[in-house]
């Protein structure tokens, strides 16, 4: 048996290192956007996904679940009923465009994959 799998104080340790990190194989992306068009125009906004393969949600900002592809890289467009987003890789970024149908605005955000 290892040191950490035989001792309490290890398997907390190795517990909340687990629970600390995604889901094997997902990536976080969060950053902030900007309205460019619509309502609030000019204002800042957040936005942070969770892209599993070619599964992507929002985990804050506007509700988004859907699938895009990856061909190495990541780009599509998934259609939901607040709105249609574009996404693509931006060299190390994710560049995320959203029309957004309620309330009516057009959103640019580039968010950063957290480590």
């Amino acid at each position: 048996m290892g040191l950490f799998s035989s001792h309490p104080l290890g398997q907390t340790c190795l517990l909340l290192c687990f629970l600390s990190f995604p889901a094997n194989g997902s990536q976080i992306w969060e950053g902030n956007g900007r309205v460019i068009s619509g309502v609030g125009q000019g204002g800042s906004v957040k936005l942070r996904l969770e892209i599993e393969g070619e599964q992507v949600r929002s985990l804050s900002g506007p509700p988004l679940a859907g699938k895009i592809f990856r061909n190495p890289r990541l780009n599509g467009a998934i259609k939901t009923p607040t709105g249609n987003w574009q996404i693509e890789e931006c060299d190390k970024d994710l560049c995320v465009n959203l029309q957004q149908y309620h309330p009516k605005q057009i959103v640019f955000y580039r968010l950063q994959m957290q480590k």
